[in-house]
């Protein structure tokens, strides 16, 4: 079967002492608005950025070195907000 570009959400590494590298593929491959928006495990919002991808794979470096140790999710979503894809990382304690 033949298999396409993986559209997953990539986090690394995981776990990590808070500063990681998200990586999303982008299908379309052009200009598009996108936003992270990291929620801690009781549903609280502690990191957002809205950034431009420009090409299939959009890397964006995250530093939530102040933030506590836990279980996060990451949630990639586009210039509307509409929510795309999403994931967990971890910073342990």
């Amino acid at each position: 079967i033949p298999r396409k570009a993986s559209s997953a959400l990539f986090i690394y590494p995981n776990p990590n002492v808070g500063q990681f590298t998200v990586s999303y593929y982008n299908a379309s491959g052009s200009n598009t608005k996108q936003s992270v928006t990291i929620y801690d495990s009781k549903g609280a919002k502690v990191y957002y950025k809205q950034f431009t991808f420009s090409g299939f794979y959009g890397l964006l470096d995250v530093d939530m070195g102040n933030q506590p140790k836990g279980l996060y999710i990451v949630v990639i979503g586009d210039a509307n907000g509409k929510r795309l894809i999403e994931g967990k990382v971890l910073i342990p304690k």
